[in-house]
């Protein structure tokens, strides 16, 4: 059952059909308002589909069909294109639609004084005496309906923008990759293509051009496997740690099982990772990184720890988009579902973060 879940949350068929289901029981539950509200005259049963009753469910029925062309239509093509007039000139045919329409359709013109019966007032008929105020509540719903559709439509748009923002902004980092690391990167792998003539730079090339792959291929996609994510800073820490030598006390440690199931989002580890590099190495000076990576069911936790020296850095580096860009998708990407502390002192800065991972 968890399971099956947890596949609605994240897979696309399940999504749209829990989103059908959701739109069919809020239209239900808005077209039953009426008829659970409406006062029943006495000796009439419960639930008895009087004039009044009936007027309102096709008021209702109306409302809805607005409140879908208000949302796919009227407001993204003419609100939020800045067509005011046509789209106020619009609303106020709908709702006077609305309003009139379901009274017409129900045998009653309400411009027209009532006649009263012989036999007392029909209970089965609306009574239009008063025409705005029998229709005050549908005011209220079609203001509510409105107001709500123009809402949603905005929302999403702001939400568009954002994750096309924020795509934008991985690409440029994807496309950057560290232009100083892949250099000082290729440098050491020249010097040890003089040093020992096969094994060790054939091993270097090899991770390097995994990482490429990987950056290129693999973190287009919305989620990756943790194993793939997890050969991607591996093979990053060992091309440093190959670079540096023993000027820096370089520990990296994993505990758990890394599920091929697990997913992750690309490259959202890294930043981390990299910023442990940038500032606490300094051959100058006592240097030490520790990373730490467990995953312990689909709680992944990573621990980076580095001492800040004394290190002259680009523009670009000193700016710290790359790490605002990470926190913003870890907030975007894992609502409620990630937990970041950033220790920072004078000596030294942690990185502590948990997060839940796909499966």
């Amino acid at each position: 059952m968890w399971r099956w879940f947890k596949t609605l949350r994240t897979d696309p068929m399940a999504i749209s059909k829990r989103k059908f289901l959701l739109h069919v029981l809020g239209i239900a539950i808005f077209l039953l308002i009426p008829v659970v509200l409406s006062p029943t005259p006495r000796g009439l049963p419960m639930f008895n589909m009087t004039g009044p009753v009936i007027r309102d469910l096709l008021s209702g029925v109306l409302m809805i069909v607005f409140f879908y062309a208000n949302y796919y239509l009227l407001a993204p093509k003419l609100l939020l294109d800045r067509k005011y007039l046509i789209y106020g000139l619009l609303i106020i045919v709908s709702f006077t639609t609305i309003a009139l329409l379901p009274s017409l359709l129900t045998g009653h013109i309400p411009w027209e004084s009532p006649r009263s019966p012989p036999n007392g007032p029909d209970l089965m008929k609306p009574d239009n005496s008063n025409f705005i105020l029998s229709i005050s509540h549908n005011i209220l719903l079609f203001l509510s309906v409105v107001s709500f559709s123009i809402y949603l439509r905005i929302q999403e748009r702001l939400f568009k923008v954002e994750k096309t923002k924020n795509e934008m902004e991985i690409l440029s980092l994807k496309e950057q990759i560290n232009p100083h690391f892949l250099f000082n990167t290729l440098n050491n792998i020249y010097g040890q293509a003089i040093e020992d003539n096969s094994q060790r730079t054939a091993s270097s090339i090899l991770k390097l051009s995994e990482m490429l792959r990987h950056v290129v291929h693999d973190a287009q996609c919305q989620w990756v496997s943790i194993t793939k994510e997890l050969a991607y800073m591996e093979n990053y820490i060992q091309l440093q740690r190959q670079r540096l030598g023993e000027s820096v006390e370089l520990t990296y440690l994993t505990k758990g099982f890394f599920s091929e199931s697990l997913k992750i989002a690309p490259l959202i580890l890294i930043p981390f990772i990299e910023n442990a590099f940038k500032h606490g190495v300094n051959p100058d000076e006592e240097s030490l990184i520790k990373i730490n990576i467990s995953v312990n069911g689909n709680e992944l936790t990573l621990l980076v720890e580095n001492t800040k020296t004394n290190v002259r850095l680009q523009a670009h580096e000193i700016s710290g988009t790359g790490m605002k860009i990470t926190m913003d998708r870890l907030r975007m990407l894992y609502p409620g579902k990630h937990e970041l502390n950033v220790e920072d002192t004078s000596t030294h800065y942690t990185v502590n973060l948990k997060l839940e991972l796909h499966d």
